[in-house]
Formats: C-alpha cells, structure tokens, sequence
C-alpha cells in the first residue's frame, strides 16, 4: 500500500481510496478492487499482495474515467489499460526521481 496515495484528482473531483479485507461483490464472489462513481470512492482488498493493489488500484482508476467520459469499454480493454497504465507508473517512480514525487509526493 506504499505506492498508493489515499486520494487522486480527476478533474474537479477528489476520489478517495481504501482498503478493505475481503472484499466481496453483491452476489458474494472475490473482488480485488472497485469503483463506485456516486460516492468517488476506489476500494481494493487488502488481503491481496502488494503488485496486485497497485495494479488494481490502476484497473480502478480506469474504471472512473471511463465513468466520467461516459463511454462503453469491455471489462478486458480496461483491464489491459490498467495493466499498462501500473506499468508505464512503476517505470517512472522507481527509476526516475523526479517523477517518483510527482506521483508521490517523496524523493
């Protein structure tokens, strides 16, 4: 849970992120993360290990944009995009100072 801040902007919205062991969908089945546009809220299990948050919380991330461009994307192409997006942002952070505090706020 280092590498994931407690809040990100998206435009003007301010959307929050926790975590929460067990995290299961209404019809009781194992979730490792979700989005819930009405309350700009990302939840992600905390039972998973450590490069899946961070890659969950990037799937999550492409899931509100995707909400506020209210635009059709299969569930495949926003995973592949977050997929991607976690490790485009793992590149820059760890291996690049300047960007490891722009997304971190720490040198």
């Amino acid at each position: 849970m280092k590498d994931i801040p407690k809040t990100i902007q998206i435009g003007l919205h301010t959307i929050t992120i926790s975590f929460e062991k067990g995290l299961k969908d209404e019809k009781g089945n194992p979730l490792c993360g979700s989005f819930e546009g009405s309350k700009l809220h990302i939840t992600i299990d905390s039972d998973i290990p450590e490069t899946l948050k961070i890659e969950t919380f990037w799937h999550e991330v492409v899931e509100a944009l995707v909400f506020f461009l209210e635009i059709k994307m299969p569930h495949d192409k926003i995973q592949s995009f977050g997929l991607l997006l976690s490790q485009v942002a793992g590149q820059m952070t760890f291996e690049n100072e300047p960007m490891m505090k722009l997304f971190t706020g720490r040198k």
